[in-house]
């Protein structure tokens, strides 16, 4: 030890720099490695983490696409549905386009010999006017006829139809014409909310619908 420490003063003070630089860098990548070391084991530890969190993330980024696009699917059938039901008259409509139907019809130059709306048939959120109609008049003019119904702001169908044997009548081959027709209409909020009502009643009165409590077993004697 004496001689290490005699060697030591006999160098240089450049020397003895240099000896002390070197001690600190050793010592220092000595630790510096330790860190590394201690740093890329814990990076391998949370790998696994990451990976998981990686697919959680990735379920909720595809979940929140797809609803976007639920969304905008449902935005559209709105749409669509709105438009649809403007087709549809309302209550207070029906006697005007009832009138219209009719005057479409002698406007074409036929004659009604029936005209009779039949009772509603209630649907999901609207109800069927069936329209039963008889006319006179000649090929040409019904087809005016049925031409200017389909024409009409409102749906009207003409869903069947039955021509009598034609006949001459001065100069004019007529004929008899039976048809079947439906128009529709939408509920008001009150009738869905009364049709609503109504099923949840018959829903609850259904056989079935509530439990009967269980018997109780028999005493033995």
């Amino acid at each position: 030890m004496d001689r290490i420490i005699s060697i030591v003063l006999k160098l240089t003070t450049l020397q003895k720099i240099l000896i002390v630089a070197g001690a600190v860098v050793v010592i220092g990548g000595g630790y510096g490695l330790l860190g590394y070391t201690a740093r890329r084991n814990r990076i391998e530890e949370l790998k696994p983490d990451l990976a998981r969190l990686q697919v959680e993330l990735n379920k909720k980024q595809t979940i929140s696409a797809q609803y976007a696009m639920y969304k905008a699917n449902m935005e559209r059938i709105k749409r669509k549905l709105d438009v649809a039901l403007k087709k549809l008259p309302t209550t207070e409509e029906m006697p005007s386009l009832l009138s219209a139907i009719s005057s479409d019809g002698n406007e074409a130059g036929l004659e009604f010999l029936l005209f009779k709306p039949q009772a509603e048939v209630k649907l999901d959120f609207y109800a069927e006017i069936p329209i039963e109609m008889r006319v006179l008049g000649t090929f040409h003019e019904v087809a005016m006829f049925f031409d200017a119904v389909a024409d009409l702001d409102r749906i009207v169908n003409i869903r069947s139809f039955k021509m009598d044997q034609p006949k001459d009548e001065e100069g004019r081959t007529i004929t008899i014409t039976s048809c079947s027709a439906a128009t529709f209409r939408y509920f008001t909020p009150e009738e869905r909310k009364q049709i609503e009502d109504a099923r949840k009643a018959k829903a609850a009165a259904a056989p079935g619908s509530q439990r009967s409590a269980p018997a109780l077993p028999a005493r033995k004697r």
